[in-house]
Order: structure tokens, then sequence, then C-alpha cells
């Protein structure tokens, strides 16, 4: 009887309806805030494993700046792999099949340092330099023991036995008494005459051309301060203070300027530059110190020429740069891009930067890091073919087999962007390549460029060893005139020319020679117009 009542009341049977819809649209809602937060949990994972990716690939390259080898190897198992998985993509294809590296060693992907050819000659001895002053020590038989012993007479000489040992004197300070003596007339004590005081290289100064050009290349060849440059002059017995041998380099660069100058005409006239900087640390900023830069500039004929600016703005390379005209090589420093905006420059990319971001990605996404690691290494490879060749000779060379590769490189770069989350490690390697693909191209246009930057990033490290020891620049005018000696000291070193002997040569001429003529005691004019001393001041090319 109560079932019929309850069958037959239509309001019971609404409200059970509407508790059951009520029901379903809770859980329903409960169901949607459990998946939003799912989702939202998956992302902070994602979010939270990129995060330890960046961190690991951080951690990697902290620990391999302090703890490893600066070059970047892979090792060639794993390269080899890779190049085996080109090789079916390209069985594929139908395209040609891309040849790896001998596997005779790990594979160099940034050393910066000049290939080696062929196999490692062995440790033997070599000659020693017929340069070197000699001194000749001969031990004689006792008179007694030159008796022959069947005939008893005296025996001759017939020959030597001649051993070369190396021996060591200590650099020597000398003092240079010039004496100028005086006439007159023994009659009537009148007509005094005396020689003319011959030409100082510095005007009321101590320093013959010889100490300056040492303690110039001390400081900024052999990267010694000048505390520690005064400890040596103390040991020879010459007191000089560090203040007196600042004074010195600043008479120095300020002699060097005009040659400065005309170095740097000569670079810019030139159709191809090269570009890179690096930092130095400055006194006398508002709070005590500040980040200075130190600008290298170089061209085809092998003089570079630094210019240093207060900071890394674009107007360090604006006003050096202003009324160039042709190539430059830099990396992706947007502080360039007001120069290339002249519509006069065209920018060429350094695949050396491209290659070590890419290595260093390796720690998070090896599968996708070394078959691009293994192409650039094929690109490198036509460069070391391609030494030796002139430069149409190059030009054909590269468009033959390296335009090739670099469209493959491209097809890669630009999946793994489609596949890689880009604030990955990976992610950010492609993200730059793929940002400077045209002038990442570009040296394919003319056989005298370089695939990268590094002959400019090879003349910063100097000044990467020498802040290690100087720490700092006293002031902006010791920023400028640091540029100075390390133009004149890094051209040497290009030029294998000793930097001693070119600055003890050309101070004395600064003054006396025509402005017109500057260029020629440039190191190369220096070079080329004083063949026999240039001759005694080449140094060995390993130096």
């Amino acid at each position: 009887m109560q079932a019929e009542r309850t069958s037959s009341d239509p309001t019971g049977a609404d409200r059970s309806l509407t508790a059951l819809q009520s029901q379903l649209e809770l859980t329903n809602a409960q169901l949607h805030a459990t998946e939003a937060e799912l989702e939202s949990s998956r992302q902070r994972l994602r979010e939270s494993q990129l995060e330890i990716d960046k961190l690991k690939h951080r951690i990697d390259w902290l620990c391999r700046k302090l703890f490893g080898k600066s070059s970047e190897k892979v090792d060639p198992s794993q390269l080899a792999l890779a190049f085996e998985q080109l090789a079916v993509e390209d069985a594929a294809a139908g395209a040609a099949d891309v040849k790896a590296p001998e596997e005779d060693g790990p594979v160099e992907t940034d050393s910066g340092e000049p290939r080696g050819r062929g196999k490692k000659k062995g440790h033997g001895r070599g000659a020693l330099p017929a340069n070197l002053p000699r001194r000749r020590v001969v031990i004689e038989v006792p008179a007694q023991e030159r008796a022959c012993s069947c005939c008893q007479r005296e025996m001759t000489p017939f020959g030597e036995d001649v051993k070369l040992t190396l021996d060591y004197e200590p650099a020597r300070i000398t003092v240079v008494e010039t004496v100028r003596v005086k006439y007159s007339c023994s009659k009537c004590h009148e007509g005094v005459v005396i020689a003319p005081v011959p030409d100082a290289v510095m005007d009321k100064g101590l320093p013959e051309a010889g100490m300056l050009a040492y303690v110039a290349v001390s400081k900024y060849a052999d990267h010694l301060p000048l505390y520690r440059l005064e400890r040596v002059m103390a040991r020879s017995g010459l007191v000089i203070s560090r203040n007196t041998l600042g004074d010195w380099i600043d008479f120095i660069a300020d002699s060097f300027s005009s040659v400065i100058e005309a170095m740097k005409k000569k670079i810019l006239k030139g159709p191809i530059v090269q570009s890179d900087d690096t930092k130095v640390r400055v006194l006398g900023g508002p709070e005590g110190s500040y980040a200075g830069y130190l600008w290298c500039y170089g061209g085809l004929h092998d003089e570079v020429v630094f210019d240093f600016t207060e900071g890394r703005g674009r107007e360090g390379p604006q006003r050096f740069l202003d009324g160039y005209q042709g190539y430059l090589q830099v990396d992706a420093y947007a502080g360039y891009d007001v120069v290339f905006a002249r519509g006069k420059v065209l920018e060429v990319a350094c695949w050396a930067h491209v290659r070590r971001k890419i290595f260093e990605a390796r720690t998070t996404d090896p599968k996708r890091a070394d078959p691009l690691l293994g192409m650039i290494a094929a690109l490198y490879a036509v460069e070391a073919e391609a030494k030796g060749l002139t430069a149409d000779e190059r030009e054909a060379l590269r468009d033959e087999r390296s335009r090739p590769l670099l469209a493959r490189i491209h097809e890669r770069l630009l999946q793994a962007r489609a596949d890689v989350l880009p604030k990955s490690p990976m992610g950010q390697a492609v993200t730059y390549a793929l940002n400077q693909w045209a002038a990442l191209q570009r040296y394919l246009e003319d056989g005298r460029l370089a695939i990268d930057n590094n002959a400019t990033e090879r003349s910063l490290r100097g000044v990467a060893v020498g802040r290690k020891n100087w720490l700092f620049t006293g002031s902006e005018a010791g920023g400028r005139r640091a540029a100075v000696l390390y133009s004149i000291v890094e051209s040497c070193r290009r030029l294998r020319l000793d930097p001693f002997a070119y600055i003890r040569d050309v101070l004395p001429r600064l003054a006396s020679h025509p402005a017109r003529q500057v260029e020629q005691l440039t190191p190369a004019g220096w070079r080329t117009t004083f063949p026999e001393i240039a001759a005694s001041a080449v140094v060995p090319a390993a130096l």
C-alpha cells in the first residue's frame, strides 16, 4: 500500500530525480577539478623536469669550466653511432653518404687550437737555435798523457767530441754612460765646443728603448704585474717603483698611438673584419670598480687592434667600425646590430659558438646533439682539407661539400625545434642556430672568410691570462693604454715577431719618422720595410 502511494506520488519522484541530477553535477564538477589539478600537476612536473635539466646542464658546464679541459671532445664511438644513423637516413632518402671522421681518437669540437697534421713526432731533441750565444769550453788531455804508447811521439789532434748543453744567466741591467767631450782653445780659452746631445727615447727619463720594451713585454706578453716586475728588478740591484714603471708604460702607449691608428685604418680598409670582446675590471667607478671591455678587431693581414670601452653597449662597435664596408664576423651579441642596420656591413656568424652550445646540451639530449655534432665535424673536415688552397678553390670546395651538409643540418635543426621545449638547453641551442642561419651560411660566399671566429678568440687569451695576474686596470686611461699595448703584442704574435725586438727598434724611430709613412712602423710594415732587422726577430710558430 505504501509502495503504491510512493510510485503514484509524482512530487516525490521529481525530488529524487533532482537530487540525482545535483549529485551527478557535483561529481562532474569534482571530476573536472581533479582533471584540472592533474593537468596542473603534470605542468608543474614538466617545469620541474625542465628546471632539473637546466640545473644539470649548468652544473656540468661549471664542473667542466672548473675541473675539466677547455676543449670539448666527443667519444668517437658515440659519433660513430650518429653517423650510422645519418647513413641510414641517406640511404632512405637516396642522398650521398657523409663520411665519418677516422676513429683514431676523440673528436675535437671546440678546442680553438690549430689542429696538428699527421702523426705526432717523437720526443727527440731538436737542434739548438744557431742565433743563441755560445760559450766554448775546451777540455784538453794533460800533456803527460799525449805521448804515444808505442813510439813515445807526441800525439796530434784530429777531431773533437762536442756536447751541447744549456745554461742561463739572469738578465742584466746596464747603465749607459753617454760622454760628450768638451773642446776649447788652450791659448785664448774661448770658443768651447761640444757634441750635440743625442736624441733621447724618453726626455728627462732614465730608460733606453731596451728597458722600455722589457717593461712593456713583461706585463702584456708575459703577464707580469708591475709589483712583480719591481721585485725582479730589485734582484738585479735596481730599485724602480711600480709607479715609475707605470709612467713608462704610459709613455710607450702614447708613443705608439699613431701606429695603432694606422693599423686601424688598414684593417677597416679590408673586406673582412672579425671581432670579439672580453671583460676587464676597472677601478675608479662610483662603487669603487666597474666592468670595462676590451674589444679585438682583426682583418686579413694578421694585425689586430684592441679598443677599450667603459661598457658593453653598442656605442663601442658603432664608433670603431664607423665607415666600414664589408663582412663582419662576430657572435650573436645584439650590440653589433646597429652596425648591420646601416646595410653596408654583412654579418658572418661563428660556427664555433653554435657547436659549443650544442655540445653543452649533450648532457640533457645526446640523442639530438650527437648527429648535429657529427655533421658539424664534417663541416670542419672540409675546412681542414681546404687549407693551403686559394680563396677561389676553397669557395668551390665549400660549394660542393659544405652546402649539402648545411642543408641537412638546417633540416635537423627545424625538426629538433618542433620536438624540444624552447627553454631546454637543446631548445636554446637550436634557437640560437636558427636565428643566425643566414649569417651561418655566409662563409660560403667568399673563400677568404673563415668558418668561425676562433682566430679573434685566441687573440683575447692573452687578456684572459693577464687579468688573472694584474686583476684590474687602474682607470679608464689605463684601459686605453692596455688596448694599445695588447694591439702591439698580439699583432707581433700573429706575425711571429718578437715583440721586445720590435718595440726596442721602433721606439727610437717614432719621433723622427715621417708621419705620412707611419704605416711602415706597424708590425707588418716594419717586417717589410726593415727585413734584415725583422729576420732576427722571428720566433717559432708555436709561440
